[in-house]
């Protein structure tokens, strides 16, 4: 079986269409959208609409981040999830890795980020991603994050950064961060390290 993973769309800086040719090419059973999926929580509605057009929303993990945090709407969206900033299923965690909601704290975590890059270009998400392990106490599971806009795997540490759909810059460039995840699991959601597709979307 197969679950897509999309992460930080920033709907309408990518476009449905967008959503729907990925969709289209790559068949799956299941679709995680990981959060910032649109720009502005106002738009949930309008995203929702056409998404559901493309793909079933009960087959949808549909996650919030910090840029789309909206509680009321997420108790309609008859999404996979319950939790909206968390989904676990069978060996696999997704968040969106946002660590608070504090504007400050966020545009901190940039500027270490961009001077970290200048450092070790993937320290940053790798030092991320073993913080969320840490604080949620994940052992043997895999972990999926967006937020940071890198398309990456950490096998050591057991997680991967889930990339964009949005070609802004932020941190890293377009060939390090446009794309998206492909899983194969079984039926019980269990999947490995050679489960796990980093896919790259050509530079528009």
């Amino acid at each position: 079986m197969k679950t897509l993973v999309l992460s930080d769309i920033h709907y309408p800086s990518a476009g449905i269409s967008t959503v729907r040719r990925i969709i289209i090419k790559e068949k799956p059973d299941y679709v995680v959208l990981l959060g910032d999926i649109v720009e502005d929580r106002k738009l949930h509605k309008e995203f929702a609409r056409q998404y559901k057009k493309v793909f079933p929303i009960e087959k949808t993990a549909y996650l919030l981040g910090d840029n789309d945090y909206d509680a009321a709407f997420f108790n309609g969206i008859g999404s996979m999830n319950k939790n909206m900033l968390e989904f676990s299923i069978g060996n696999m965690v997704f968040m969106h890795g946002n660590i608070g909601y504090s504007r400050k704290l966020e545009r901190m975590g940039l500027e270490i980020g961009k001077s970290m890059y200048k450092w070790k270009k993937f320290a940053f998400p790798f030092f991320v991603g073993l913080f969320f392990r840490v604080r949620k106490g994940l052992i043997k599971k895999y972990l999926f994050l967006g937020h940071v806009h890198v398309l990456k795997k950490f096998p050591i540490i057991r997680t991967t950064f889930c990339g964009t759909l949005k070609d802004k810059r932020i941190i890293y460039g377009k060939n390090e961060s446009l794309g998206y995840v492909v899983i194969m699991h079984n039926k019980s959601f269990i999947t490995s390290g050679n489960g796990i597709k980093l896919k790259r979307l050509r530079k528009r």
